[in-house]
C-alpha cells in the first residue's frame, strides 16, 4: 500500500505542477538578436536554413503558442503539426508544415521568427523560405521565453488571449488543449477569431476530462488488486500461533 500512496503523490504532483500556465505580462520587451556566430556549429546553421513547406490548410491541433502583428494578423502554432497565420478577421491566409515542436513564434516586420527550443531562431517568410538564421544573444533568454509563452498579449490597445473554450478549465493547463484565440476590444467586447474545436481529434478535445478519469481508474484498479492479493494471504491458524 506504501507504493500505491507515493505512486498516487507522483500523479498527483505532476497534474498540479504541469497544470500552472505559464502567463506573462502583455509588454513587448523586444528581441535582442544577433547574427549566427562563425564560431558555432554551421551544421546547425545548415539544418536551419532548409525552407519550410507550404500548407494550404490550417492544421488540426491544440494552440500551443502565437503571435500578433500590428495590423492584427496572428501567427500561431498548432502543436504537432503547423504554423498557420490568420487575417485580423480570422480568416486562414497561409501556413508551414513543421516537424515535431514545440515551436515558439514572433512577428519579425512582416516574417515570422520561428523558433524550435534553444537560443537559434529563423526568419521566415510568406513562402516559407528562410531569409536568415540567427541567435539569441546570451543572457537575453529569459525575458525571450516570458514574451513569447505568454498566453496573452495587447496589440495596439487591444487585448489578444489563448484561451479554452470552457473557461474554469483553463487553471489546469497540462490538461486543457487550447482550442481558442480571441480578440477583446477595449470596451471589454470579445470576439473569437480562431476556433479548433471542429478541427480537433476527439481524444485531444476532451483530454480535460479523459486523463483524469484516466488516473482514477488507474488508483481504483490498483486498489482492487492489492486488496485481493491480501484476501488471497493464507490465514494463520490457532495452532500455528
Amino acid at each position: 500500500m506504501k507504493k500505491l500512496r507515493y505512486i498516487c503523490l507522483i500523479l498527483i504532483s505532476c497534474v498540479l505542477l504541469g497544470g500552472l500556465p505559464v502567463r506573462a505580462a502583455a509588454e513587448n520587451t523586444g528581441f535582442d538578436l544577433v547574427s549566427f556566430p562563425p564560431e558555432d556549429d554551421l551544421s546547425i546553421k545548415e539544418q536551419l536554413e532548409k525552407p519550410l513547406s507550404l500548407a494550404d490548410t490550417p492544421g488540426a491541433g491544440y494552440i500551443y503558442a502565437f503571435a500578433v502583428h500590428e495590423n492584427g494578423w496572428i501567427a500561431c502554432y498548432v502543436a504537432k503539426k503547423q504554423i498557420d497565420v490568420y487575417n485580423d478577421n480570422g480568416e486562414f491566409q497561409y501556413g508551414y508544415k513543421v516537424e515535431r515542436g514545440p515551436y515558439r513564434v514572433a512577428w519579425y516586420g512582416d516574417d515570422i521568427l520561428v523558433n524550435s527550443g534553444g537560443n537559434y531562431v529563423r526568419i521566415v517568410d510568406s513562402q516559407g523560405n528562410v531569409k536568415d538564421v540567427m541567435k539569441i544573444r546570451e543572457g537575453h533568454l529569459d525575458p525571450y521565453w516570458r514574451v513569447i509563452n505568454s498566453l496573452e498579449k495587447e496589440v495596439n490597445g487591444v487585448t489578444y488571449r489563448m484561451q479554452h473554450s470552457v473557461k474554469p478549465l483553463e487553471w489546469i493547463n497540462a490538461l486543457v488543449c487550447i482550442d481558442h484565440i480571441v480578440r477583446v476590444e477595449p470596451d471589454g467586447t470579445e470576439t473569437i477569431l480562431i476556433d479548433m474545436r471542429d478541427r480537433m481529434p476527439l481524444i485531444v478535445r476532451y483530454a480535460w476530462f479523459l486523463f483524469p478519469l484516466y488516473m482514477v481508474l488507474v488508483v481504483f484498479f490498483c486498489v482492487k488488486q492489492q486488496i485481493a492479493r491480501k484476501r488471497q494471504r493464507p490465514q494463520k491458524t490457532d495452532s500455528e500461533v
